[in-house]
């Protein structure tokens, strides 16, 4: 026999002759996927798990038993994905790896998109939030016959009212355009006359005194016209309540008071508030009321002596007399506030997909410049529609009474519709739509606490509207003395009957 050399010894790592599979010579040599692109893969799928989950976590809107829920199929799916892709299969499993990997990058669009809900989110509730400024729109006006360009005024006498508390910063403004010394006058109408009988070649005012002109002194406004426009930032107290903030448990009833303006531009702009209504809301009973208050009310404005004034004109001294006023009329504690600009309601009714609104009666008006019959019963109402029926105060009866009616009735169409879970695929149109159409001092953390509540325990909205009322009266008011105005002398009853159904909803 003869003797084995060092060259003829067997490897001890290779395999024996019996333990070698046999194979088609014709047949690749097996090959792994290469490796880097399976930790690329793994990387991005491990990068934006975390993230999503961060942002479960931090939008803190699901309930805790989803939130778990979530975040360990999330965890667990995705980690045995990048086990599987970790593990390099062999070519006979492939078919595995495609379609691991395809699983990979569909997590991955979950948790991209996952972020971007909770970004836009938050995003949303950061840009409705309140601060401490605001926007006061004012304009210099001047005879018809006169000039028409505010550097021919120079060297003439400006008017102004003494009650403007932003009259030294105007000044400067009026400064940066023409130089022209200044009278003082007390209220509107003074500064009318003084106007007219050309004591005064020009005078500077706010927007919303135009707009009382235009109202109740209207062969005076026919009379002059605007020669420039100008705003001023006007820092104010923080925009709150007097009262506590929303309570921290979103079971909790809370009240929020809706401001309604119909000015353009920015929603921080000072104007008066057409618009008063009281959202009196219990989340464990699902029964909301809406409160509404004329606009023409006469009432006492916090913290002034003497005339009263309508309700409107508190939103000139801006959101916090008004919610003071509402907080003295009714005996209450508001805890936060809403302020919706009316002249974006077409964009949010659209972006909704268009509301049902529910008329007490029936009545044409127009929209678009067409003609609109409103049926009694439901109405399939767009935009345009929506704003028209809310603005209607000639063609419905009870005039401002049967509005404020009306404006109930499209605030609770726009719950009822925003409460459905179709709304969802319209998310980001109504997000976009509706942070320029409000502005709030409830929290993100409060607002966040309310959608997690709502989520957890849905209920279903139970909504009860009433309007106070009273009888119609002529009297001097406190923002506008010189002359008497129309005014809605308030029917106590009615403010009674207010009382009895807000408490009766914050008891449940």
């Amino acid at each position: 026999m003869a003797k084995r050399t060092a060259d003829d010894a067997p490897d001890d790592d290779a395999p024996t002759t019996d333990e070698s599979p046999v194979q088609d010579p014709g047949q690749a040599q097996p090959t792994r996927p290469r490796p880097i692109a399976q930790i690329i893969i793994t990387a991005a799928l491990a990068v934006c798990v975390v993230v999503g989950v961060v942002s479960l976590i931090h939008l803190d809107m699901l309930p805790d038993w989803a939130l778990a829920v979530v975040i360990g199929l999330d965890v667990v799916v995705c980690g045995l994905i990048g086990t599987f892709l970790i593990r390099s299969p062999l070519p006979a499993r492939k078919v595995r790896f495609t379609v691991l990997t395809i699983l990979a990058v569909l997590a991955m669009i979950a948790n991209v998109g996952l972020t971007k809900v909770s970004d836009d989110v938050g995003r949303f509730t950061t840009n409705i939030q309140a601060t401490n400024q605001s926007t006061v729109r004012y304009d210099i006006i001047g005879p018809t016959s006169g000039p028409s360009d505010v550097t021919q005024l120079a060297n003439t006498t400006m008017g102004e009212l003494t009650t403007d508390p932003n009259a030294v910063a105007a000044e400067k403004k009026v400064a940066e355009l023409v130089s022209v010394s200044y009278k003082a006058y007390d209220d509107p109408t003074s500064l009318a006359t003084a106007l007219t009988s050309k004591d005064i070649s020009s005078a500077f005012i706010q927007d919303t005194y135009m707009q009382l002109y235009q109202e109740n002194d209207p062969t005076f406004y026919a009379s002059v016209k605007i020669i420039a426009t100008f705003t001023l930032d006007v820092t104010g107290p923080q925009p709150s309540p007097t009262a506590s903030a929303t309570p921290a448990d979103p079971q909790a009833p809370f009240i929020l008071y809706i401001s309604g303006i119909d000015v353009a531009g920015p929603i921080d702009t000072v104007s008066r508030s057409d618009v008063n209504q009281l959202m009196v809301v219990n989340p464990k009973t699902g029964k909301i009321a809406l409160i509404n208050t004329p606009r023409d009310f006469y009432v006492q404005l916090h913290g002034t002596t003497g005339l009263k004034d309508k309700l409107t004109h508190s939103g000139i001294y801006g959101i916090d007399m008004s919610v003071d006023t509402m907080q003295d009329l009714y005996g209450i504690t508001i805890n936060d506030w809403l302020r919706i600009n009316f002249s974006s309601l077409v964009d949010v009714v659209n972006a909704v997909g268009g509301v049902d609104v529910n008329s007490p009666y029936a009545f044409t008006t127009s929209a678009d410049g067409k003609p609109l019959v409103i049926t009694q019963g439901m109405n399939q109402l767009n935009g345009d529609q929506a704003l028209a029926f809310a603005r209607d105060r000639h063609n419905v009866p009870g005039g401002d009474r049967g509005r404020g009616i009306d404006q109930q009735a499209v605030i609770e169409a726009l719950i009822q519709k925003m409460s459905q879970p179709s709304m969802l695929l319209r998310y980001t149109s109504i997000l976009d739509t509706v942070q320029n159409a409000m502005q709030t001092s409830m929290t993100s953390d409060t607002m966040a606490a309310l959608v997690k509540q709502q989520l957890s325990s849905p209920v279903s909205w139970s909504i009860t509207s009433y309007s106070v009322t009273g009888s119609d009266g002529s009297a001097y008011t406190y923002s506008y003395s010189g002359q008497k105005l129309y005014v809605m002398i308030p029917d106590e009853s009615t403010i009674a009957h207010a009382k009895e159904l807000i408490q009766q909803t914050m008891a449940g």
